[in-house]
């Protein structure tokens, strides 16, 4: 029964506040507000113990491993609640403060989850009226959706507003760790062991790479919507560096990876090898210049393969057959 009157005290003060004009008090809509949230936490863990009763394993409930991704001060007891009321404004047509693209993206989940949350309370009620301690199939398959929407609806809500690693981001750090380790610029022994350099290269390399090597990935220049959210006020910058690093050749390239992989703050690069932009454009386009056409080096080979043939001719040639025109020489002499 705790359930049924943890609801109905729900009811109460949503009715109250459904019926009260907030802007003649503001006040006490704020202390309204507080109490809804209070009665949100005390039915959604009233909703959680009864998960815990019917699936003790955690592995038969919906994983939460994400929330070690999650910033300490957001995991609260108060949570759950938050989360609760969040879903109800998204799904009113609220957006999250300077995030409209992401509440759009999480309002079709936010609508199904209140949803699903008014039916399972309505089946809960019910069944505390007839047999408390019951559970039937119905209420347990209930329980178990519930449980799903709401941890992948904290998931997204939650990275909404802080920067979280995605499942996309995670799987391309781990390729870049692999290449890393294939290219020699680090080894296994420096994964292994947890040395310091590791946590300054992955993400430098993670950054290099991410644009050249995985234009799927999460820092997909030319889809913007599928860029990282840590990256999107550095989109100008960031394709300046994508364009520098495709005209690099593999020596250069070469080159820049050795010095984010020094670890360093700064390479020690010698002033006279730094080129600004417009250096940096002069050389490539005189280099373009003096690289010899393919017609070029086409006519020089078989000028050169021509001058082989006559002078193997002439080597070739026996000395005592005398050619036509010392034939002649000697018929006059005579």
């Amino acid at each position: 029964l705790q359930f049924f009157y943890a609801d109905e005290t729900l009811n109460d003060i949503a009715s109250e506040l459904d019926s009260f004009d907030g802007r003649r008090d503001p006040e006490r809509c704020n202390v309204l507000v507080n109490k809804l949230r209070v009665a949100q936490d005390r039915v959604l863990h009233i909703i959680s113990e009864m998960l815990v009763a019917l699936y003790p394993r955690e592995s038969d409930r919906a994983c939460r491993d994400f929330r070690v991704k999650f910033p300490d001060e957001i995991i609260h007891d108060s949570l759950p609640g938050q989360l609760w009321f969040g879903a109800e404004c998204l799904a009113a047509g609220s957006n999250i403060i300077d995030h409209e693209y992401e509440s759009d993206c999480i309002r079709p989940l936010a609508k199904e989850l209140t949803r699903h949350l008014d039916s399972l309370r309505d089946m809960l009620k019910d069944q505390s009226l007839r047999d408390p301690s019951i559970y039937t199939d119905h209420i347990k398959d209930g329980l178990l959706k519930f449980d799903h929407l709401f941890a992948e609806f904290e998931f997204r809500y939650v990275s909404a507003m802080v920067p979280v690693k995605t499942v996309l981001e995670h799987d391309a750090q781990q390729d870049v760790l692999e290449m890393s380790i294939r290219r020699n610029l680090l080894t296994r022994d420096q994964v292994d062991y947890c040395d310091p350099i590791v946590m300054i290269v992955i993400p430098r390399l993670a950054i290099v790479w991410g644009m050249l090597h995985f234009p799927e990935g999460a820092l997909t220049i030319e889809k913007p919507e599928r860029l990282s959210q840590m990256f999107r006020p550095n989109l100008s910058l960031l394709t300046k560096i994508r364009n520098l690093l495709r005209v690099l050749t593999k020596k250069e390239l070469a080159k820049v990876e050795s010095v984010l992989c020094s670890g360093a703050a700064s390479s020690s690069v010698d002033e006279e090898e730094v080129l600004t932009m417009k250096e940096f454009r002069d050389k490539r386009s005189e280099d373009t210049r003096e690289a010899p056409s393919p017609s070029h080096e086409r006519e020089v080979e078989i000028n050169r393969d021509e001058g082989n043939e006559s002078t193997s001719e002439e080597e070739n040639q026996d000395p005592t057959i005398p050619s036509p025109v010392q034939a002649e020489d000697e018929e006059e002499e005579e």
